[in-house]
């Protein structure tokens, strides 16, 4: 395999600034997560219909999500969807762990980090644009 050759700082002072956070915009619109139901918002204070981010994860979305992720690669614990969908066919621990998440506005930790591999598309492999 050949590997990047793109010095660490200057990759991460790239990715830094084409993700830095954007400030917020308020609420998204409805229509924008259309598998997010208002009427999921019970009990959590949602109040409006851009609220519907606030509701809670249900286990029928979480086998919605695992239907249309083919192969995804593992976290640092070895874990794919595709073990998730096998353990949880029908989404109740999942949608239980990111409820968990979502009242105590907490992740765990090792969720927060990820290792990127960076794909070459053309052109000079010394230029940052051209990975992707």
């Amino acid at each position: 395999p050949v590997y990047c050759r793109i010095a660490e700082p200057d990759l991460v002072g790239h990715f830094t600034a084409a993700y830095a956070e954007a400030p917020p915009l308020g609420s998204p619109p409805a229509w924008l997560f259309p598998h997010r139901r208002p009427d999921n918002t019970q009990g959590t204070g949602a109040t409006e219909e851009g609220d519907v981010l606030q509701a809670p994860v249900t286990p029928e979305e979480v086998v919605t999500q695992f239907k249309r992720t083919k192969r995804t690669a593992p976290g640092a614990d070895g874990i794919t969807y595709a073990n998730w969908r096998w353990v949880d066919p029908q989404g109740l621990i999942l949608a239980t762990i990111y409820n968990i998440c979502r009242i105590n506005t907490r992740v765990p930790r090792p969720w927060k980090h990820s290792t990127v591999t960076l794909i070459h598309k053309g052109g000079d492999t010394a230029t940052i644009r051209n990975q992707r």
